[in-house]
């Protein structure tokens, strides 16, 4: 196995879907998530809903093109592929409802972000 080297000096957090990893930047993450002032629930459960919503890129219309390995492969199979893009024209319409003018400015410059967010 190759091994890829890459610089991870300015991550935050996010999801690598070439590295297949979750990134987090130990010194920016808790300032990102964790309040004094807030309940420990509160404070875990906004960790794991940015954690989740990172994780789930690994699946989105570009990582689902993406091996556990991090290579380009269409993995999924033919009738996984087709109830999704039903289910991704299914959201577009229904939010192409709320306001067409805002909407579709919106769906077209981030489509692949709002898709998974």
């Amino acid at each position: 196995m190759m091994v890829r080297r890459r610089d991870k000096s300015n991550t935050r957090i996010g999801y690598d879907m070439v590295y297949n990893s979750l990134d987090v930047m130990g010194t920016t993450f808790p300032k990102l998530v964790f309040d004094i002032d807030f309940p420990k629930y509160l404070n875990y459960g906004k960790a794991g809903m940015i954690i989740a919503n990172e994780v789930i890129h690994g699946f989105d219309n570009e990582g689902r093109k993406y091996d556990k390995e991090g290579n380009w492969n269409n993995w999924w199979s033919e009738g996984t592929i087709l109830k999704y893009e039903n289910k991704v024209q299914c959201f577009i319409k229904q939010y192409e409802n709320l306001d067409k003018v805002r909407c579709n400015f919106v769906f077209c410059v981030h489509f692949k972000t709002y898709i998974t967010d």
